[in-house]
């Protein structure tokens, strides 16, 4: 965290501190990060930040799976389906629908809805 935000010979530095995102001084001392934040619950937690257009400071952290960060990456492309916001690897899921097919129907046919591609499959 410290070296992806403060570090500019970082390759991460880039897509943190070069874009802006902060960490809390007050974590520049480990006491207070583990203060703050306690010992993960678990080894297959690691920090994660809610909003990640924000820093890393209490309210907008968070210890989570790989599976939760990749599906809170600013990369992911979200649709809503009755209210409920789902990336793509969520929509394939629920809907059990093979992530590589649904992600080439939907960059092929950018036009269809998400509601569409399912009805297509018979999901919906």
């Amino acid at each position: 965290m410290l070296k992806r935000c403060n570090n500019k010979l970082s390759q991460s530095y880039k897509d943190y501190g070069g874009r802006g995102i902060k960490s809390y001084k007050r974590w520049d001392k480990f006491e207070n990060f583990l203060e703050d934040m306690n010992h993960p619950s678990s080894k297959d937690l690691s920090l994660d930040r809610i909003d990640n257009n924000k820093g890393y400071y209490k309210e907008n952290c968070r210890w989570a799976t790989i599976i939760e960060q990749n599906n809170n990456s600013r990369h992911n492309r979200y649709f809503y389906i009755d209210n409920e916001k789902l990336t793509m690897k969520q929509v394939s899921e629920k809907y059990k629908v093979n992530y590589s097919t649904l992600k080439n129907k939907i960059n092929r046919l950018p036009e269809l809805t998400i509601q569409e591609v399912l009805t297509y499959y018979g999901k919906i």
